[in-house]
């Protein structure tokens, strides 16, 4: 198994340095694609080795960045009718977005919050007992989160892609930890109902708006302090994993065995994908023709997927210990098979290329569709970007938001231009 993990790995890292002549920004949508494919699949070889790998899911694997890379030139050959060479305007707009707005936001997304404090009585202990019940409210099928929290955190998600674009635009620390609120407020609807999920996704919109104004202001991603930053933000979020996790087996679980859970929420995705590739995606009679990868818009066209669809694999990767997290690319093979889930990693490749090179000087939409892309991106290790459907509210909120916002401005620079002449 080695010579094929070492296989991967060089193909992985090959891509992305051959990815240079499309762009030799490293966080550009298209190479941040295979940046973090590597990073990932390194952490899950060499963090995770004690989980086991099967061959026929790895060499599809070592496939997928050269399929990405197949798209980004495909879409490079027309970088003659779409070029980055003009001015920010998708910059300036990303700029114009207030920290009235992310309070706003903020705010709407803290009701439920709210009302779970109240429904309390303001009791750590009562928020500890709902958060019990809901769990098992979940895991039962009773019922999900509520149609109110649902609702309130959609523009808190928002918040969460507005903040991380403002938040290298001001060095006073109130301001940053302003800025730091979203995540706070989406963390604490998760912990009441004892979804960890939320925490990540919030992450991961936060990060998706950062990434995306340094590349947008051509700034590099990572300083030392950002990286300090980030191995404080990790330890705190697994920390509240661990909690979350204490709260949910209600303190039974060992140190010993926390550890192991949370190796296997963190590094066994790969393993956990391999593991189910040899034994459902070879056997695989039946597409589901995008009502896994992009769940929320097949529901919102009355395409849902079945529960006889949704069937769960769990991957036995540490002894009794499993997981049903096997990425986002599984979510494309139950689409559109072994093959055709290539075909999209090409034209996802592509679609990347296109919005990186057109990005800064798109009139509408560039800013959300490049946030859209790098949540994708940091989240494919567990699901599909559009698996949820607060997720797509969201994105389509930012989409409208942008579009206002980019009529507003082009209205006062013509207000601005008529008053000087």
């Amino acid at each position: 198994m080695a010579p094929m993990i070492i296989l991967c790995l060089a193909v992985s890292y090959s891509c992305f340095w051959l990815s240079s002549g499309s762009d030799r920004n490293a966080f550009s949508p298209q190479r941040f694609f295979l940046l973090f494919h590597f990073i990932h699949i390194f952490g899950c070889f060499i963090l995770g080795a004690k989980f086991p790998l099967d061959t026929p899911g790895l060499i599809w694997l070592t496939s997928v960045p050269v399929f990405w890379l197949v798209g980004v030139e495909l879409a490079d050959r027309a970088k003659d009718l779409v070029t980055s060479h003009h001015a920010h305007k998708s910059l300036y707009i990303a700029l114009s977005y207030s920290k009235r707005l992310i309070i706003a936001c903020c705010a709407i997304g803290a009701i439920t919050l709210v009302n779970d404090w109240a429904r309390s009585g303001a009791s750590i202990n009562n928020i500890i007992n709902l958060s019990l019940v809901r769990t098992a409210d979940r895991y039962t099928g009773v019922a999900g989160q509520s149609s109110l929290t649902n609702i309130t955190i959609i523009p808190a998600y928002l918040a969460c892609m507005l903040a991380g674009l403002r938040f290298r635009t001001t060095s006073r620390i109130r301001s940053k930890w302003l800025l730091i609120l979203p995540i706070v407020i989406v963390a604490g609807i998760g912990f009441a109902n004892n979804t960890k999920g939320s925490i990540i996704y919030a992450t991961i919109l936060w990060s998706s708006g950062y990434i995306t104004y340094s590349f947008l202001s051509d700034k590099p991603v990572l300083k030392i302090k950002t990286l300090l930053a980030v191995l404080v933000g990790m330890y705190v979020i697994i920390q509240l994993f661990a909690l979350m996790q204490s709260i949910r087996y209600g303190g039974a679980l060992s140190r010993s065995d926390m550890i192991a859970v949370l190796q296997i929420y963190g590094l066994a995705q790969i393993s956990a994908f391999t593991l189910w590739f040899t034994d459902v995606a070879l056997f695989q009679d039946t597409l589901q023709l995008g009502q896994r990868s992009f769940g929320s818009v097949a529901r919102l066209i009355g395409m849902g997927a079945t529960s006889e669809d949704l069937t769960i694999y769990l991957a036995a990767v540490d002894g009794n210990l499993t997981t049903t997290v096997t990425t986002a690319y599984a979510e494309l093979i139950k689409d559109f098979g072994i093959y055709g889930a290539l075909l999209a990693i090409v034209i996802g490749g592509a679609i990347a290329t296109v919005v990186s090179r057109s990005a800064k000087r798109l009139k509408y939409a560039a800013v959300p569709l490049c946030c859209l892309i790098y949540s994708g991106i940091l989240l494919s290790p567990i699901t599909s970007i559009l698996t949820y459907s607060t997720f797509l509210a969201a994105f389509i909120l930012f989409i409208f938001l942008d579009i206002a916002k980019s009529v507003s401005l082009a209205h006062s620079v013509q207000a601005k231009n008529r008053s000087l002449t």
